[in-house]
């Protein structure tokens, strides 16, 4: 069997023998029909290798002439540069010319340049990295490489540690990225802190904080650290997620701007943050420019109460009269809060406080505080739940989980540095909100080039 594969780059037309695979009809039902994954691997490698050198033949020779007369630059010498793909690695002839021309013309601002190495500021497809680093956001630096060799058609597979080093150098960027733009849209508009809104917010974005396993000696001797994940309810859209490591983020303001800004929510756009009131996710409960209305979780609220609950239940065998009279109050005081009197729910549970003792006045006591110290994120409750509008963190306590998920895990060995984590979540979420694959369609990342024809491979798109 003979295969034959016509390449035509930039309107020449050549014919190159890629292969010649044989086969012994003899062993067909040992060997089974069609092709084996070491001859795809093997092809697909050098058709690989014959496209790309032609692209980058082809690219050499359009940016070797001088713009003034049309001649050759003079030839510096030749090298070669290497060039990873998901189909393998390629090493590429890359010549170098001298900038100014026999006619005195030059160039170039430097004495001499390189066109291949101008266009190809990073030596890996972004297709190729874009794959490393969405697998090692799910499953483990050693699993995503596994995969990587399991399933893609490469030669040399990435290691752990280069995956690694990749996905860090990817999640940097991103977040460096998320960062300068957020500086720019904003330092030019003057800062100024709007009333709180009248009306019931219909864009929500609900704050948690999740933790996982730190590696001691790299983060002051801490065993965990703290990472905050937020969930954009918008009206008639789709969700957004984020998430970011504080030790790590230098403006949580920026990030959430930019973040709101991403996802077109006006700047005048009356926005509810619904958060637990814990110090963790205390950052984002004002946003300059913004009108904020800041919401205590009802869900939480709704776990403290059930706790008293619990335990007055338990008391109903032995004191059915009291057990009784205690659970209508605090009903009662739940009901009021539901309602928006938080002034009356703090009142009755004060009632319920001077009516109980032990551990039970300990919840009682708690609950009352944890309601003081929040009282201006109490509202409404019922209102906004007719309304038809979030009123708890429940979704950004899925998103926290999602995002940790078996890559996180407190359970699993793995433990993070607050610089390795952070990059890394930045990549999940990018996945989660479905912008990764777009990501690598820009310049994020690396050098641009200071080449006048940086914009070449769009008329040769690289394979990956």
């Amino acid at each position: 069997m003979r295969i034959d594969i016509e390449v035509r780059i930039g309107g020449k037309r050549d014919r190159t023998l890629v292969a010649t695979i044989e086969r012994d009809r003899d062993k067909t039902a040992e060997q089974g029909i069609g092709l084996q994954l070491a001859e795809v691997k093997s092809l697909i490698g050098r058709l690989q290798q014959i496209v790309a050198t032609a692209q980058a033949d082809e690219v050499i020779a359009r940016n070797c002439l001088c713009g003034q007369c049309g001649e050759p630059l003079p030839r510096k010498g030749s090298a070669s540069i290497v060039y990873r793909t998901a189909f393998g690695k390629l090493r590429l002839d890359s010549s170098r010319y001298y900038s100014t021309c026999v006619c005195g013309h030059c160039a170039h601002e430097s004495a001499s340049f390189n066109p291949l190495a101008e266009i190809l500021t990073e030596r890996s497809h972004p297709e190729f990295v874009y794959l490393q680093t969405r697998w090692a956001a799910t499953v483990s630096y050693e699993r995503a490489s596994a995969l990587l060799a399991d399933v893609l058609p490469i030669d040399a597979v990435p290691r752990s540690s280069s995956i690694k080093d990749q996905v860090r150098k990817v999640g940097v960027q991103i977040d460096k990225a998320a960062l300068h733009n957020a500086e720019d849209f904003f330092n030019s508009m003057p800062l100024r802190f709007p009333d709180p809104p009248l009306e019931q917010p219909r864009h929500a974005l609900q704050v948690d904080a999740g933790y996982i396993r730190a590696v001691p000696a790299k983060c002051h001797g801490r065993r965990s650290f703290a990472v905050i994940a937020a969930r954009l309810r918008i009206p008639d859209g789709p969700s957004a997620s984020i998430a970011y490591v504080n030790d790590e983020t230098w403006s949580v303001l920026d990030r959430f701007h930019h973040f709101l800004h991403r996802h077109e929510v006006p700047i005048d756009a009356p926005l509810a943050i619904i958060s637990d009131g814990g110090e963790d996710v205390n950052y984002p409960s004002y946003l300059p420019w913004r009108p904020v209305q800041r919401i205590l979780d009802w869900f939480h609220i709704s776990m403290r109460f059930e706790h008293i609950l619990q335990r007055m239940r338990g008391m109903r065998h032995s004191q059915p009269d009291d057990a009784a009279a205690l659970m209508k109050k605090v009903a009662s005081a739940k009901w009021r809060l539901w309602h928006g009197r938080a002034q009356g729910s703090i009142e009755r549970l004060r009632e319920v406080d001077k009516a109980t003792t032990d551990k039970l006045q300990d919840h009682v006591k708690d609950l009352i505080g944890y309601l003081e110290s929040d009282q201006s994120r109490l509202i409404n409750y019922g209102s906004r739940y007719r309304a038809g509008l979030p009123i708890s963190t429940s979704l950004a306590e899925s998103a926290v989980n999602f995002v940790i998920g078996d890559r996180f895990k407190k359970k699993g060995q793995m433990r993070w540095t607050t610089a390795g984590a952070n990059a890394l979540w930045h990549i999940r979420v990018a996945d989660l909100n479905g912008e990764l694959a777009d990501i690598f369609k820009k310049p994020l990342y690396g050098k641009r080039s200071k080449f006048t024809h940086k914009n070449l491979w769009e008329d040769f798109p690289m394979a990956a």
